[in-house]
Formats: C-alpha cells, sequence, structure tokens
C-alpha cells in the first residue's frame, strides 16, 4: 500500500492564510504567491527563463507532517525531477520538472485539490510569507562528479583546456 503524502492535516494558522490569499487575491494569485515564496532559494539555479518557470511545476499543499523530500523525489522520480523545494512550516512543496513533458504526465497523474499546476508567478502579490531558512532544497537527479562516477560507477576523469591539447 502506498503511503500518503498530502491531504494532512494543517495548523490553524496556515489553513487561515491560505483561505485570506483566496479571499483577497484570488485563486491563482495565491497560487502564485505560494509557490514564488517556496521557490526564491532555487529559482535562480533551475534551468531555464523565470517567466516560463511555471510551466514545469507543481504546487503541492497541505503534505503529510512526516513527508520529506525524500519521499516527494521517490513519488516522482519517473517524470524526471529538476528540483524540489519543501517548507516544512506551511506544508507546501514545489517540484521543478527537467521538461514540460515531464510535468505533463506528473500532472495527469497527480492533479487533485491539493496538488495544483503552478500560475505564472508575477501574478502573485509580492508578499513573503516564509523564511528562505525553512525550505528545504533538492536537486534531483544529481549530476555526477569525479568523487560519484559516471552512471555505470566509473570514475570520471577530469578534462583540461590542457589536457585537451596533449591530446592532439
Amino acid at each position: 500500500m502506498e503511503r500518503r503524502l498530502w491531504g494532512g492535516e494543517v495548523s490553524p494558522n496556515v489553513a487561515e492564510m491560505e483561505t485570506r490569499l483566496w479571499s483577497w487575491y484570488g485563486e491563482a494569485a495565491a497560487k502564485a504567491t505560494l509557490a514564488r515564496n517556496i521557490l526564491a532559494p532555487v529559482a535562480s539555479q533551475v534551468r531555464g527563463h523565470p517567466s516560463e518557470l511555471h510551466r514545469r511545476c507543481l504546487l503541492i499543499r497541505r503534505l503529510c507532517s512526516t513527508t520529506d523530500t525524500g519521499d516527494l523525489c521517490e513519488r516522482f522520480s519517473a517524470y524526471a525531477i529538476e528540483a524540489i523545494a519543501l517548507s516544512g512550516s506551511l506544508r507546501i512543496a514545489v517540484i521543478v520538472f527537467e521538461t514540460v513533458a515531464g510535468w505533463r504526465e506528473a500532472a495527469a497523474a497527480t492533479l487533485s485539490g491539493l496538488c495544483d499546476m503552478v500560475p505564472p508567478l508575477y501574478f502573485g502579490p509580492p508578499l513573503v510569507l516564509v523564511d528562505g531558512r525553512d525550505i528545504k532544497v533538492v536537486f534531483h537527479p544529481k549530476k555526477p562528479t569525479a568523487l560519484d562516477g559516471d552512471e555505470r560507477g566509473r570514475p570520471v576523469k577530469p578534462t583540461t583546456a590542457a589536457n585537451h591539447r596533449s591530446r592532439r
């Protein structure tokens, strides 16, 4: 049986904040504001233009208190994740997929009342709802380094310009 990752209880403060955002600004602006706050630590490190970033993102609200970034990596790894940002205090995560096609597949499999598409991030008002230090970030899949080796476990040989010239 698959463990439930979202749909958990949320603190009264978070529920009230969500309700106020929805009533004051509307659904699209509220979702954009939440996503922009959660994405703040990763927005400059993911590929693509910031105005197009929302097209590759899923917003997941009301995560269970035991859900962490590892659970989300495991759940969405089949869809080519570029990054996951999770706010522990808000119990909200944003998953950034490498491609729109990966996002589309994940969205078809998971969209529900608590797992939403992200509207353009500029839709929402410039509110800061969460401290950036509270956000856990995971970049996945991890790019191989010389210490990690390649996908087959072989060490990666560093290449420099001098090394490249000596091969000629």
